[in-house]
């Protein structure tokens, strides 16, 4: 009878981590691929948060064990629920229609999902190496095929070559910049040159998308966990290195020098791309909103075939060309309110300090990552990496769990 029950167990779990591995994949519409009908993609998604949402609903409501996150992801979810009445009131916006734009960023229920099916810390760090793979396959298939869009057609925008790549807009990359990080904490860990070079092919591919603020946070926090702990005269020596390699590859490669390029111009005045992030936060922060009740609890998320974004896209993209993407935090509170922006912090404070052995280090740096991200695009809320998101506030929740559990067994 005991046997039988742990087969059981062993196959629900098998179910568990398969749901999960299939939502992930939906809820980035399984690639965006251009031959499969975009509605039926979105429909499937809808249909896997419904199912996902039933089974965690009663975690949703109520957390007996001491999850570290679970009220903050709860005030979020809460606050996202609530923006649809500011919407409907000032806006005009059904709740309906606040819904539907909604559903990508209802996908961290995730979260509440996993802590409710408890699947092991193992399963879930083969479940990123997956997506991880079939990011990277998936990405390099498709610069390939570049001009010539085969995934990530939802996004009606052409690929160009400005900056010495075609610029895909696959979504799903989370997964790619977890894993970078996961080689790293591990190369670390271990001292096992696989790891470092598994971590350089992961960054090859992180510059190979050409965008600026990814590769230096990426780089910046990768060399940083790199040499913090080594000598002085071996810091010199990777500083040195660093310096020496940066100038070879300045002069050699046609990617970074259009990089550089595209900087220079924007500094210079040529463009306004960067600079007026400044103007959409001031914007988002202080007239976006049309009341103290919009303010608190946020504006909803404007849906195309309303009003409300019909303005949004006609007067605030098109003419001002100010966009919530472009600033993260600003996203946040525009969208969902001081109640929303609030919960993302204390996820943010919760993650820098609750203590995890050190050898999970790369679940800290991913999250350092995306919120230094989040600061110039709407990274946080992008279903691009919501999922990743979940599955490495999960495993915080099993790690810290795991480290009290010893500190009791020492005591």
């Amino acid at each position: 009878m005991t046997i039988r029950k742990e087969r059981m167990k062993i196959q629900l779990s098998t179910v568990n981590i398969l749901a999960v591995f299939i939502f992930c994949l939906s809820s980035f519409y399984f690639y965006e691929p251009f031959f499969f009908n975009d509605a039926i993609l979105k429909v499937f998604y809808w249909f896997m948060l419904a199912i996902i949402f039933a089974f965690s609903f009663k975690y949703f409501l109520y957390t007996s064990e001491p999850y570290v996150f679970a009220a903050s992801m709860r005030m979020l979810l809460l606050s996202m629920f609530i923006s649809t009445l500011p919407a409907l009131l000032f806006w005009g916006q059904s709740p309906v229609l606040t819904l539907r734009a909604m559903f990508p960023h209802l996908g961290f229920v995730l979260y509440f999902f996993l802590i409710a099916t408890k699947p092991s810390f193992k399963s879930m760090v083969s479940l990123v190496w997956v997506l991880a793979c079939l990011y990277v396959i998936v990405y390099l298939f498709s610069l390939t095929k570049a001009p010539d869009v085969i995934f990530g057609s939802f996004a009606d925008r052409g690929i160009g070559d400005q900056r010495g790549l075609f610029r895909l807009f696959i979504p799903g990359r989370g997964f790619l910049f977890l894993s970078f990080f996961l080689a790293i904490s591990n190369y670390v860990c271990t001292k096992r040159s696989i790891w470092l070079w598994i971590s350089i092919g992961l960054f090859l591919i992180i510059v190979a998308h050409v965008i600026r603020q990814y590769i230096f946070f990426s780089f910046f926090i990768a060399g940083f966990v790199l040499i913090r702990k080594v000598s002085i005269w071996k810091k010199i020596t990777f500083l040195l290195f660093g310096v020496v390699l940066s100038v070879y590859i300045y002069e050699y490669s046609s990617v970074i020098q259009a990089l550089f390029s595209l900087t220079e111009l924007q500094v210079s005045g040529g463009q306004q791309t960067e600079d007026i992030r400044v103007t959409a936060y001031s914007y988002f922060f202080t007239e976006f909103s049309p009341g103290l009740f919009s303010v608190i609890f946020g504006n909803g998320v404007p849906h195309e075939h309303s009003s409300y974004g019909y303005f949004y896209t006609q007067i605030v993209n098109d003419q001002m060309r100010l966009f919530m993407s472009d600033v993260g935090y600003a996203q946040i509170f525009a969208q969902f309110g001081l109640l929303g922006l609030v919960a993302v912090g204390v996820i943010l404070f919760k993650s820098i300090f609750v203590k995890i052995p050190s050898k999970y280090l790369y679940l800290k740096l991913f999250l350092i990552f995306v919120f230094l991200s989040n600061v110039m695009s709407g990274y946080f809320l992008s279903n691009h990496n919501i999922a990743a998101i979940c599955i490495v506030l999960y495993m915080f929740e099993v790690s810290s769990q795991a480290q009290l559990i010893s500190k009791k067994a020492t005591i």
